[in-house]
Formats: C-alpha cells, structure tokens, sequence
C-alpha cells in the first residue's frame, strides 16, 4: 500500500487512523465504544458535553449562549425582513489571498472570484474548508472545473492545519468563517440566499458544525469523506446536506458518515447520501474527486433560503 513518507513512523509505532487523525491503538478502542477525550480523561458522551458546560434543551445538547439566544428571540416573538442580496462592491476578480483580523489574530482565505462577480452581478458564494494539514488550493483544484466560474469560491486557512484543534486561538474559527463571509458581502453583490458550504475530512466534520449551527446563512451543505461532530447549537433552519465517502476509507471510518445521515434525518435535514461500496482501503479512497465534487455542487447549488 502507498502511505505518505511522514506516516510511515506513525503505523511502525503501532498508531491507527481514526476520523482523519492518528490514534494509539488504546485511543482507537476507547474511540469506538463511543468515548469521548477531554484533557487527558476518557468519559461517555454525556460526561462530556457537561464538562464542556452544554445543557440539554428538547432532547439536544445545546451550549448555554445559544439557549439563552433562543429565549430572548422568542420572547421578541418577530421577523425581521432580510434583503436578498448584499449589494456590495469594489472587489477583484481572480484568485488572490486575503487577511482579517479575528480577536488580535491574522487570518487567511483564498478567494477566486470570475470577472461577472465584480460587475455588480448577483453571485453565489460557496466556502470550501480543507482537511488535516491540507490547504486551500486542493480545495480549488478540485472544485474550480465543476463549478465553472458560476460563483464565488472563499478557502480558509486552518491555524496550524487543523480545524478547531489547531492551536489556542482556533477557539475563534466560528468567527472566522462568519467574518470571511462578511468581507466578501461587502465587496461583492452576494446573493445571500445561496451561500454555502462544504468541506473535506476534517473539513468536513467542520461542515455537519457550522451547517447545523447557521442554516440560516448556509442554504446547502456537503460532507466529503467526513462525518459527524456531535449535533449542537441547531439553527431555526434545517440546512440539506450531501454526504459522500467510500467504505473502505482508511482515514475516516465510514461509520462517521452514517452517522452523520442519521443525526440529520433525525433532527428533519434533507439528505443526499452516497457511500461507495467496498474500495481499496488506499489512500485514493479518501482523496477528492470529480464524482464526489460535481454531485456535491450540484446538490448544493439548487437549494437557496427563501
């Protein structure tokens, strides 16, 4: 089997892949009876969401911000009408990188916008978020020849390579994929209806995160060899998802994935399901590619929020 030079080391020392990361053996098998790590302690899903201070709110974990977020939105008991395009200008075509500010720290994406976006145009937008120490430009090699130039493409740099684990300040990432889209619907005419989202591994984890979160902002979703990272803080809007990974997939186990279908149709998501069946168990059955790309845009691109 061809593996990456670096892996090489980890699978001598006896370590294993599990939802994209390497894991000692003993890790693995807490893993798959449903434990939870946090600090240095092995503990149930329940202990677990506790110790992170998440309370249970109809039968969901939810964190207490966003309980109390829901209590003041009830108790206003209104609708505010929302315009469906941003109405922004002044940004550039073609595939450049940005920097922002989040809380005191300097943040990357990549954006690749076609010449019409900048004419005042109504755009889509779609977010592509990359796996573990991958980058945005995988993101953009994969997807440019199926989207085509019909919207506006925004990659995010993970701080140390990975989603919300990568160093201190990732606590932020939120913010950061919410201030991105901000930036971009203040330089472009966004067709805020039809802002979306997907990811790949670890990226995709972040995905079934945010889009469960924001289906108010994200009108679509897509999950590529990721899956479920715990169904929290859901929005008044049930996002769709497109879910895609191989059987044999040897960085994310395919139980992830159908997980991730289940905790969506459950909580009432429409969801678009594609597992392949067996695989090699190599390394291409993790990777992108045009299939999983161009149903996944497709999927995407025909839902909007109305």
């Amino acid at each position: 089997e061809w593996v990456k030079k670096e892996d090489v080391e980890k699978i001598k020392a006896g370590f294993v892949r599990y939802e994209g990361e390497w894991v000692s053996k003993e890790d693995y098998e807490n893993l798959k009876k449903g434990l939870r790590k946090y600090g240095d302690k092995w503990m149930s899903e329940e202990e677990y969401y506790k110790a992170q201070g998440y309370v249970q709110h109809k039968g969901k974990w939810v964190s207490k911000e966003w309980l109390e977020k829901q209590k003041s939105e009830e108790k206003k008991g209104e609708k505010k009408e929302v315009p469906k395009f941003s109405k922004g200008h002044g940004g550039q075509a073609g595939t450049y990188t940005q920097k922002i500010d989040i809380e005191g720290k300097e943040r990357e994406f990549v954006v690749n916008a076609p010449q019409w976006a900048t004419t005042g145009q109504a755009a889509p937008l779609i977010v592509l978020l990359h796996g573990t120490h991958s980058r945005p430009q995988y993101m953009l090699y994969h997807f440019n020849p199926v989207i085509k130039g019909s919207a506006i493409i925004a990659a995010p740099w993970a701080l140390g390579g990975k989603w919300l684990e990568g160093a201190p300040e990732s606590k932020n990432d939120d913010k950061f994929i919410l201030e991105m889209v901000e930036w971009l619907k203040k330089r472009y005419n966004i067709a805020l209806g039809r802002i979306y989202l997907a990811g790949h591994s670890r990226g995709g984890f972040y995905t079934f995160r945010l889009g469960v979160r924001y289906g108010d902002i994200f009108a679509a979703c897509g999950i590529l060899s990721g899956g479920s990272s715990g169904y929290l803080d859901p929005s008044e809007r049930k996002a769709p998802f497109y879910i895609y990974i191989v059987e044999r997939d040897p960085s994310v186990s395919v139980q992830s994935a159908r997980q991730a279908k289940n905790e969506l149709e459950k909580n009432g998501h429409e969801v678009k399901y594609h597992e392949v069946p067996g695989g090699t168990g190599g390394a291409q059955d993790h990777e992108l590619n045009r299939l999983c790309c161009q149903e996944c845009w497709e999927f995407v691109s025909k839902h909007s929020i109305k």
